[in-house]
């Protein structure tokens, strides 16, 4: 996906107890421009609800898939429907698609770039930082 294709801001979406902090990410799906909004963050109760209906995912893909729809406030305008079933949180996965998957992974590195391990700073700045 390349940059012209996507881009995120913060915003405040509805939330059940008023404007909650969000994600609105902006990316092209088979050449059609889409939105989804995320919330920022999910309560605990949220979560385990999540894994309850859903189950625990075998790949890591899906787990960052359920954690996409779950963290879902809008997509494409539209509130996701609650979702109480695996099933339905499987149509909602396909409802977002591929592109949606990598725009929502995208955001989240840039939110959160990974931070470099002390073993991939080479010996010289190892030295400067006193290690």
């Amino acid at each position: 996906m390349s940059d012209d294709q996507f881009r995120w801001e913060r915003v405040e979406t509805p939330g059940k107890s008023g404007p909650t902090p969000a994600f609105r990410v902006h990316f092209t799906d088979d050449g059609r421009p889409r939105t989804a909004e995320f919330f920022e963050r999910l309560s605990l109760g949220a979560r385990i609800d999540a894994l309850e209906a859903f189950g625990a995912p075998k790949t890591d893909q899906g787990g960052l898939a359920l954690q996409a729809v779950t963290s879902l406030a809008l997509l494409d305008g539209a509130p996701p429907a609650p979702s109480h079933t695996r099933q339905h949180f499987i149509l909602l996965m396909d409802r977002l698609g591929e592109a949606g998957l990598e725009a929502y992974m995208r955001m989240l590195l840039e939110v959160n770039p990974p931070k470099p391990s002390v073993d991939a700073i080479d010996a010289p700045e190892r030295a400067a930082l006193g290690n």
